[in-house]
């Protein structure tokens, strides 16, 4: 299949490469960038080694159900995140966001920039019903950022169990996104 790029004002997403590894294990193997993640792999090498070998096997697939994108910072063509879309597979039609970026490029509206780009894609292109997301409670950076593209929190888990599994599940409707203000 042909590899897929998004492209947003300042941003271009590419599907991650092999040659990405120096890249993302510069932000995966930071502790600030990682904190909350709710599965921690101790070997950040094979954890990136691993995300880059199956992003470039998945686009082999069909129907395509995972897309994993290199952020690249426009005018200067640094790699400076990721963001995946994953298809729901028993539907299809439903599908799973996230991203992670370079804490030197928080705060400056990549984030932004990055999950609409994946809500144009996954509505525009895929043609999807409904997409979602999730984060901790404590990352407010990220729950915000749903909010800012138009997710809408539908489930509070029960804090009672393990604090470190507690997610805020954020998601938006086809018809949602349709009534979103247009994209500057």
């Amino acid at each position: 299949m042909n590899p897929v790029t998004l492209w947003t004002s300042r941003l271009r997403l590419r599907e991650l490469e092999a040659g990405d590894w120096p890249a993302v294990y510069a932000y995966r193997s930071d502790a600030l960038v990682k904190r909350y993640e709710r599965f921690f792999e101790p070997n950040i090498e094979r954890e990136v080694r691993e995300l880059l070998r199956r992003a470039v096997e998945d686009r082999q697939q069909e129907p395509r159900l995972r897309y994993h994108f290199g952020v690249i910072l426009c005018e200067s063509e640094r790699l400076i995140g990721e963001c995946a879309l994953l298809r729901i597979r028993r539907t299809l039609d439903e599908a799973v966001v996230g991203w992670m970026l370079h804490r030197d490029y928080w705060r400056q509206g990549i984030g932004t920039e990055t999950g609409r780009a994946l809500l144009r894609f996954g509505f525009e292109t895929l043609g999807l019903r409904r997409i979602q997301a999730d984060c901790s409670p404590d990352n407010i950076a990220s729950w915000r950022l749903m909010e800012k593209i138009g997710m809408q929190r539908v489930e509070d888990e029960d804090t009672s169990a393990l604090d470190t599994l507690c997610r805020y599940e954020y998601a938006i409707s086809a018809e949602q996104y349709q009534r979103l203000p247009p994209i500057p």
